[in-house]
């Protein structure tokens, strides 16, 4: 592994959430994130930093400064476009072919995805295609090359835009528009989870009869296709608004913000979070030893 391989992987890994949820465990269950601790250590990232908490900033540091990864850009997008507390964020939403990076609810959905100075862009065509028949607002965070392949693209002239400067800063170059030609009934009730889908019918007029459950979905499915997309949209977004964070937004928004991507993917309880916490607080000399 080259110079700025090992500490690169070993900074990435402190923030990723193998290592989060390792972390939230007790004591052997805790080896994977007391082994990455001992790798930082080695590659001499953890010069110098007295807690796990310092040693987690000190990895975010590192990435911003050297390897601006998926992690660096997730930071950037939940800090500065959708704060904690501010609405209903939801990270790796499913949509049919493609994962949105984030999934924003207010009375609409925004749907997020984030492009960092290492990632490929083969799929970035389909998976526009994919968001927008769910989300009527549609962003692309990426690296500036990236925007400006986008920006030069007619097809996608209602895709908002915006690029992470050289200081971490998300600047905007086009604000994403509303379009709702595309919307899919369909496909938005395969995104929602059984009693979320089964509420949006209900809201709707279209209760599903009492049948086994292997042909629950089927038939909800069939009834989707008689509504109107946008009408069907706007319940959705309401059912989604449900979905909170088991530890609750103020603990989370406690937490260092670089951990915070990997903590809403988790979804922790108030109890894991305690477990992290503890493990943050502990001198990083006692960990590697």
């Amino acid at each position: 592994m080259g110079f700025a391989e090992e500490p690169a992987a070993a900074a990435s890994a402190m923030l990723s959430t193998p290592v989060l949820r390792s972390a939230m465990r007790d004591g052997s269950a805790s080896r994977l994130a007391n082994r990455t601790i001992s790798s930082l250590v080695e590659s001499g990232l953890a010069i110098g930093a007295s807690t796990v908490r310092t040693l987690i900033w000190r990895c975010d540091r590192w990435l911003s400064r050297h390897y601006r990864n998926d992690f660096v850009y997730r930071k950037a997008v939940l800090r500065q476009m959708f704060p904690c507390g501010g609405r209903v964020v939801l990270p790796e939403f499913r949509v049919s072919r493609s994962i949105v990076d984030i999934l924003a609810i207010t009375d609409s959905l925004h749907a997020i995805e984030i492009k960092s100075d290492l990632d490929s862009t083969s799929r970035l065509t389909n998976q526009l295609r994919d968001y927008r028949r769910i989300a009527p607002l549609v962003s692309i965070v990426a690296s500036e090359h990236v925007v400006e392949q986008v920006l030069a693209t007619p097809e996608f002239e209602t895709v908002g835009l915006h690029w992470l400067d050289t200081n971490g800063h998300v600047e905007t170059v086009r604000a994403a528009r509303p379009s709702y030609e595309f919307l899919d009934s369909e496909i938005l009730m395969r995104s929602l989870r059984r009693a979320e889908y089964l509420r949006v019918l209900s809201a709707l007029g279209a209760t599903v009869p009492d049948l086994p459950n292997t042909r629950v979905f089927s038939y909800a499915l069939a009834a989707t296709r008689d509504l109107d997309p946008l009408v069907f949209h706007d319940a959705v977004a309401e059912q989604l608004k449900r979905r909170q964070p088991r530890a609750g937004r103020s603990l989370i928004a406690r937490l260092p913000e670089p951990v915070r991507p990997a903590i809403l993917q988790i979804n922790p309880t108030r109890q894991q979070i305690s477990g992290l916490q503890d493990w943050m607080n502990q001198e990083v000399a006692n960990v590697h030893a």
